[in-house]
């Protein structure tokens, strides 16, 4: 008895302290949202106490913790805690317990820069938020902020376009919508070459930065207005940026500066601009450099600078073969395509559960009809015999029993032979449906190897074709193809002369030309139609890109837009 006490006693004095170290947990999760730094501090003040505990606190403590270490803007440097965490709130926790947990997962691959791990939990909050009856709205705002952020570091704009809405909305609903906010909107719309939208979002942008003093000081707000209100013309809204950029009393950093240097160039003040861009290009960072060569090649090829041109050049494509964007692209497809087959894997799987389930309960209802089909049949044959019992003689009721045995075993017999054919039958289909599979087998592989030798041969009508183009402009118009490779080369650079001499020369070849541009791709700008002139004359990407002082990005999508709508 004496022990039974002493337990209880130990198991109130354990609920005690666990109800005194959740509620102390409470508060610095309070804090945190105030000062995290502080709250660290507190959090480091109950880990003793806390590694006593039972295993539910000691998880919501090492959760916790990663959220002030985020909060703090302290960069994870290992995943050990939250896969444990995954694992633990995966299998126990609540719908918010786990919307959190995959959240703060994405947060701590995004600082080890494992990026497909970072989008695949950022999208499994997001999942758990919208099928949840109840969900951290704050939260699923910021994981659709950070979501946008990868998708655009891997340049699926498309994507990040649609999260960046979405954070819009749920900003909007919660009245919590700021300038960061819309800017998010503003990059992917520039990306993307929808520039009027891009307009709006950054008017409305510097708009509420100027009713809002407190983002007047975010220098990571204010710089990327500055560029890129800058790199649209918006020569008022630029002046306004610019102005409370000077007004800051902090250093500007590489990134920033890149924003002073596309102020200037706007500004025409060309030898500002290329002050700023050469200090940038002794950055550390690959993009900040990527974009500073990027910037000096086209100031130093309009001033006609072959020299200083070759230089940077070579500077850009050293910083662009570093950045490796295009396998940026194929990780985010790929980390796309992942997601979505396990997406549809777990549906399949609780689909398959729910028949299994059906098929045993309708298993257990055969089961026990049967068994009631039984007893009734059972109790007839009871009452029926007593009855006969009473009115027949004993020896007259086995003779019928005999015969009815007999009669049963032979329709057993037959039965059975009946089955053992229908196996049988059912054994040579088998067969024959393996050697239909081994077939379709065989076709499928021809199949394939038809398609590939397709592709080839499309590839090289392709060749061929734009080989044809070329020659066949030569031989017509010696001086335009003369003049149109020397520009491609940066012999010389083309003027409106020269691209009426090329129009008028594709024009006489192909007579509806230029009805078929404007009939397939609807309204387009003069630079996208010098684009589709000279993909109709067979040149190549780089010589386009030389042409129309494109970006090789720019190039390479405009090419495959209108070369699918063109058939070039």
């Amino acid at each position: 008895m004496r022990n039974i006490i002493i337990c209880i006693i130990i198991m109130l004095f354990v609920a005690c302290s666990s109800n005194e170290l959740k509620e102390r947990m409470g508060e610095i999760r309070t804090m945190g949202n105030r000062d995290p730094k502080l709250a660290l501090q507190m959090l480091d003040s109950i880990e003793t106490d806390i590694r006593k505990s039972p295993e539910y606190l000691q998880k919501e403590y090492d959760l916790l913790s990663i959220r002030l270490h985020d909060k703090a803007y302290i960069s994870a440097t290992s995943d050990i805690k939250i896969k444990e965490l995954i694992d633990y709130y995966g299998k126990k926790g609540t719908d918010l317990e786990k919307q959190e947990t995959f959240y703060y997962a994405g947060s701590v691959y995004r600082d080890l820069h494992d990026t497909p791990r970072a989008m695949k939990y950022y999208l499994q909050a997001i999942e758990t938020a919208l099928n949840a009856k109840r969900c951290d709205s704050i939260i699923l705002r910021n994981t659709y902020s950070n979501l946008h952020c990868v998708y655009y570091a891997v340049q699926d704009y498309k994507n990040a376009l649609d999260i960046a809405k979405k954070e819009i909305q749920i900003a909007k609903e919660l009245n919590i919508l700021d300038a960061r906010t819309m800017m998010h909107a503003g990059e992917t719309y520039l990306r993307l070459d929808s520039l009027s939208q891009a307009q709006k979002v950054y008017n409305m942008a510097l708009e509420h930065i100027l009713t809002h003093p407190d983002e007047q000081k975010e220098t990571d707000l204010l710089y990327p207005l500055l560029y890129h209100t800058s790199y649209l013309r918006e020569k008022k809204n630029a002046d306004i940026a610019y102005g409370i950029t000077k007004k800051l009393s902090s250093k500007p950093s590489a990134e920033n500066i890149m924003a002073i240097a596309e102020y200037f160039r706007m500004k025409n003040e060309i030898d500002s601009s290329i002050y700023y861009c050469s200090k940038v290009l002794e950055d550390t960072s690959l993009e900040n450099r990527y974009n500073a060569a990027k910037q000096l090649i086209r100031i130093y090829h309009k001033r006609g600078d072959d020299k200083q041109t070759a230089k940077y050049a070579v500077a850009f494509a050293d910083a662009s073969t570093a950045l490796d964007l295009g396998k940026r692209q194929e990780m985010a497809a790929t980390v796309n395509n992942m997601y979505q087959y396990n997406k549809n894997e777990r549906e399949e799987q609780r689909m398959r559960e729910e028949q299994e389930q059906a098929r045993h309960l309708l298993v257990v209802i055969s089961l026990l009809s049967s068994i009631v089909i039984l007893a009734i049949v059972a109790t007839s044959i009871y009452r029926r015999n007593k009855r006969l019992h009473e009115m027949l003689s004993l020896t007259h009721a086995l003779t019928r029993l005999k015969e009815e045995k007999s009669e049963l075993e032979e329709s057993i017999a037959q039965r059975n032979r009946e089955l053992e054919r229908q196996r049988e039958s059912l054994r040579e289909k088998d067969r024959e449906l393996e050697q239909m599979n081994q077939e379709i087998g065989r076709y499928d592989t021809e199949l394939k190897e038809k398609e590939k030798q397709l592709e080839d041969r499309i590839e090289q009508n392709k060749t061929f074709v734009r080989l044809l183009h070329q020659s066949e402009l030569e031989s017509s118009a010696e001086e335009v193809t003369r003049g149109i490779k020397e520009s491609a080369r940066g012999k010389r650079q083309m003027n409106n002369r020269d691209w009426r001499q090329l129009y008028r020369a594709v024009d006489e070849l192909y007579p509806t030309f230029h009805e078929d541009v404007l009939e397939r791709l609807g309204r387009i700008s003069e630079q996208q139609m010098q684009v589709c002139y000279l993909m109709r004359i067979g040149l190549t990407n780089s010589e386009i890109q030389n042409l129309t002082d494109l970006s090789r990005v720019t190039a390479w999508r405009w090419m495959k837009r209108f070369g699918e709508k063109l058939s070039l």
